[in-house]
């Protein structure tokens, strides 16, 4: 849910994400979702992508993998933390999200949560008030490597997530996934 995520543009996924070359488009592949394993179940999945995504072309050898990837593009979340409540379109991503109820990767200095270490560390600097990542263009500094990189899109103009239907780009993967649903309205 984009209105409980407290992230800003700045921030970085954190798991860098795949990206598909298909059909001259480059078309975002969801980190969460694991890659592609045989399952032994017979009629899933041929030797071919041969399911195809309509709403934005990515391409899937298996039937599941293409249900479970267009959940991304509806508003179906069916994965719920029985602790806060908040959902999730697939499994995986509710189980990293309950580690921040164990409390192993806390702040000592303010008690907020994470799911790993690195972010946690990350998440320390706002105390600190150290940014030791800096712009080689401009010396403006940063907590995050990925608020570094997100920042030097500004300098390059790089917009590396591109809509697969209309062609419009974007310098955060967020603002692509929210551009996204409104083809779907």
């Amino acid at each position: 849910d984009h209105n409980v995520r407290n992230t800003s543009e700045e921030s970085s996924d954190k798991s860098h994400s795949r990206t598909l070359r298909s059909h001259s488009r480059n078309t975002l592949i969801d980190p969460s979702i694991p890659e592609e394993s045989s399952s032994g179940q017979e009629g899933d999945h041929t030797e071919e992508s041969s399911f195809t995504c309509s709403v934005c072309g990515k391409l899937f050898k298996k039937k599941r993998s293409l249900l479970r990837h267009k959940k991304y593009h509806t508003a179906e979340r069916p994965y719920s933390c029985s602790e806060c409540g908040k959902c999730f379109t697939v499994k995986g991503k509710l189980l990293i999200h309950k580690k921040i109820h164990t409390g192993d990767f806390s702040c000592s200095e303010c008690g907020k949560c994470f799911t790993d270490n690195q972010s946690l560390l990350t998440h320390q600097y706002s105390h600190t008030g150290e940014r030791p990542y800096s712009c080689s263009e401009c010396g403006k500094s940063f907590a995050s490597h990925g608020g570094l990189m997100y920042h030097q899109r500004i300098h390059t103009g790089e917009r590396p997530y591109s809509c697969s239907e209309c062609g419009k780009s974007f310098m955060a993967k967020s603002s692509l996934v929210l551009h996204q649903r409104s083809h779907i309205r």
